[in-house]
């Protein structure tokens, strides 16, 4: 099975306060668009990683892809594949590309396996790899809330826009850069903002 699978931008980004768990409440509109990422999942005797494109560094427990099929092979009875990853998308550039990686494996595992996993259930397997996996189960215009992963599908479109997306060799970590914010509530919602965008 050959899958593309997608990564996101933020359309505003409030962080709101810190949580006893450490991370973050947020608001922010998760947004698909059509930079993908190259997933094949083929038959393998013992689990495989494979990764072309973009290099992703790290030792393969920590890779969320790897994570997601451990997470699915200890609810359901499935074999090993071999997971092969052309990675597109930039590492540290805040597009979701591992979370969607994650994420679309779940679905294709379910669909190469006949699981029958309904969506709900996936978004809350998704939703144990990272806060915004879940986002990527749907993959639809949503406002986030709390950690990102509590979502409210939106009728909002860019498709009359054209996105353009410039990345430098800059590497930010999302937790660095979280640790970096002093959270405080917001003065606008982002939804009294996209109102004002003409679509």
């Amino acid at each position: 099975m050959i899958i593309f699978s997608n990564s996101k931008i933020n359309i505003g980004l409030n962080i709101i306060s810190k949580r006893p768990d450490n991370f973050h409440n947020i608001e922010s509109i998760f947004y698909p668009i059509e930079l993908c990422d190259i997933i094949e999942i083929l038959p393998s005797k013992t689990f495989k990683l494979t990764n072309y494109g973009h290099l992703i560094e790290g030792n393969i427990e920590e890779n969320l892809c790897f994570k997601a099929f451990k997470l699915l092979k200890k609810h359901y009875s499935i074999p090993n594949v071999h997971i092969i990853i052309y990675k597109n998308t930039p590492l540290g550039s805040g597009l979701g590309g591992g979370s969607s990686n994650a994420s679309f494996v779940l679905k294709g595992l379910n669909e190469i396996f006949q699981l029958n996993i309904k969506l709900e259930k996936l978004s809350q397997l998704a939703a144990e790899l990272g806060s915004d996996c879940s986002f990527f189960i749907y993959n639809r215009p949503s406002l986030a809330s709390e950690k990102g992963n509590l979502l409210k599908h939106i009728n909002f479109s860019l498709s009359e826009y054209f996105i353009v997306i410039v990345k430098d060799n800059l590497h930010i970590s999302t937790a660095w850069a979280y640790s970096q914010i002093k959270p405080k509530q917001p003065d606008i919602k982002i939804t009294d903002i996209i109102q004002n965008i003409h679509i």
